[in-house]
């Protein structure tokens, strides 16, 4: 086959390597329904690190809140002295149906409300 490098070959036995494995597997199914994602963009006091934004989300978004992460995050000569411009993507699904814009707009402003109270505004 005129290989110049040495080739391995092998075969693993899951069964057999279940047997040893002392660990619980967790798995999720692929999602039968869609998601709907919204993007925040937001000017946050320099006092609140990632962590803090993130659970005022996680506490105001309810149940359907699937995953958010930090996309963007900017200090700099645009930004007003004391502040730093943060940006998120929320993604919301449901286990049991799709979920409908008017759903996901009424989680998206009790976060909006909640981030306010902490003196987190949306960005313009």
């Amino acid at each position: 086959m005129n290989i110049k490098k040495k080739v391995f070959g092998f075969v693993i036995s899951i069964p057999e390597v279940l047997v040893i494995v002392d660990e619980v597997i967790d798995y999720h199914k692929i999602p039968k329904f869609p998601s709907s994602t919204r993007d925040l963009s937001m000017m946050v006091p320099t006092q609140y690190m990632n962590i803090d934004v993130e659970k005022i989300i996680h506490d105001a978004a309810g149940d359907n809140l699937e995953s958010l992460y930090l996309f963007d995050l900017y200090q700099g000569e645009q930004v007003k002295e004391g502040f730093k411009s943060m940006a998120y993507k929320l993604s919301f699904r449901a286990a049991d149906r799709t979920l409908t814009d008017a759903e996901v707009d009424q989680w998206v402003n009790n976060i909006v409300n909640a981030l306010a109270k902490a003196g987190i505004n949306l960005r313009a």
